[in-house]
């Protein structure tokens, strides 16, 4: 059953905190777009999120030494695959020779749901076109005791040239990330954030994306791209000023309706992007303003997270191989200077074992609307942060290890300066030929807890 793979590869993921809706818009996408692992670059592969960065060496060794690879069962062969891993696999890629896409695909879903004893019914549905070169699109949604559609987002693609509703995610997301990404906080791979550039928007999410037109061109190694939004936002506004922002989407009453589209947002923004043989260089500009003044209350723990006007931030990203090790990293300031830098390196000797350490270093100061980067807070700001994790793989046995070590400089909500937060992970997992596994879960962050997890093949 689609829905059940779906769920099953997002659970994990989902319960680090990531959004459920998200995740399975996600891997549904995959699912009606296998990738097919011979036409696939680099880049394709490792922004799949399925693949660890040793399997992704491992798929483009093989092809390069002996070819295509042609089944599952060859697949099984390649170091860093087996059997069970690839039998999870299988529904999200294709095996076959470099093809040329099909002419012509469409897939319309409609959903309504209900939940027992509440009144209202939530509906959704999404049609889409798509060739090579050209794709369209539609999502029409409302949540309980809205009016059908509430939300309506188009898309369309010609070639490079986007028009409507798209995404955006360039460097490693200090400057521009508009977009869902995967937690830093997890698996050693998903420490390192692989920009895709412009996509089109096929979400219900009614705030993370832009509203525009988006260009985007390769001049031989150099890709270029330039984006427009002019995007309507939910907001508190009060004479004239805008005090909050609302993300939720719902404007199921009077007063969320009040809410609904009370601001708009202008953005601008650029990309210039180097591939090299084994590296990948980058630099990301982004301005943006609102069309109400601001109105929010000054506090000493928002004192500096706050601007009006034209805003704006420029970064210079990067990402290589040295063997087994890969570097990555971005430096970013903002439009008054204020600094942000991460920085980090994934290392994966072999199939049995994979680490990865990122640093990072957010100024109070530093303002960044647009920007996606790992954060323990809901802005890229105010931390000095530590993320190491690592993965073993003993036969049947894998145990992964997660630490995070955060100091706060400034201020926080109801929370004084200079404070520090630590949290760790500890899962170790056995899978068994039948289809079995049995994973156990010991975390600490503002509490203990503990997670035993069975699956059964019957």
């Amino acid at each position: 059953d689609r829905r059940e793979i779906v769920e099953f590869v997002a659970a994990p993921r989902a319960a680090e905190g990531l959004s459920s809706e998200a995740l399975v818009e996600y891997y549904e996408e995959m699912l009606r777009h296998p990738l097919n692992l011979n036409d696939a670059t680099r880049t394709d592969l490792e922004a799949c999120g399925l693949l660890t960065r040793f399997q992704v060496e491992s798929v483009l060794s093989w092809r390069e030494r002996y070819g295509a690879v042609r089944s599952a069962s060859e697949l099984s062969l390649v170091e860093g695959f087996n059997a069970e891993t690839v039998s999870e696999l299988r529904p999200f890629f294709t095996f076959g020779e470099p093809s040329v896409r099909i002419p012509l695909s469409n897939t319309f879903t409609f959903r309504g749901k209900n939940k027992w004893g509440k009144k209202g019914i939530s509906l959704t549905a999404k049609d889409f076109f798509e060739t090579e070169n050209f794709s369209a699109g539609v999502v029409l949604d409302n949540d309980p005791l809205e009016r059908f559609p509430d939300f309506v987002s188009v898309t369309g693609r010609y070639k490079g040239l986007y028009a409507g509703d798209f995404t955006a995610r360039f460097g490693q997301g200090l400057v521009l990330w508009k977009s869902f990404s995967l937690s830093a906080f997890g698996d050693p791979s998903a420490a390192v954030r692989t920009a895709a550039g412009l996509q089109s928007y096929r979400s219900t999410d009614e705030s993370n994306f832009f509203r525009g037109l988006g260009w985007t061109h390769s001049f031989g190694q150099i890709q270029v791209t330039a984006l427009a939004s002019y995007n309507a936002l939910d907001a508190n506004v009060q004479d004239g000023a805008y005090t909050s922002i609302v993300t939720t989407g719902l404007h199921a009453t009077e007063a969320e309706r009040a809410k609904r589209h009370a601001m708009h947002e202008y953005v601008l923004g650029a990309n210039a992007t180097i591939r090299l043989s084994r590296w990948r260089f980058g630099l990301t500009t982004v301005a943006y303003r609102y069309d109400k003044a601001n109105g929010r209350r000054v506090q000493d723990y928002n004192r500096y997270q706050q601007y009006d006007g034209w805003w704006g931030n420029l970064g210079v990203d990067w990402y290589g191989t040295m063997g087994s090790l890969r570097l990555f990293g971005e430096a970013a300031l903002d439009a008054h200077g204020a600094p942000a830098v991460l920085a980090g390196a994934l290392w994966s000797p072999s199939y049995n074992f994979e680490s990865s350490l990122t640093a990072r270093c957010y100024a109070p100061a530093y303002i960044a609307t647009h920007a996606g980067a790992h954060s323990t807070l809901s802005s890229v700001s105010n931390q000095l942060g530590v993320t190491w994790a690592a993965m073993v793989i003993k036969g049947p046995w894998t145990a992964l290890a997660n630490l995070e070590y955060t100091y706060y400089p400034w201020k926080r909500y109801r929370t004084e300066a200079g404070t520090h937060q630590a949290k760790m992970r500890l899962q170790v997992s056995r899978e068994w030929a039948g289809g079995a596994v049995l994973t156990g879960q010991a975390a600490y962050g503002d509490r203990g807890e503990g997670r035993p997890h069975v699956r059964l093949a019957l």
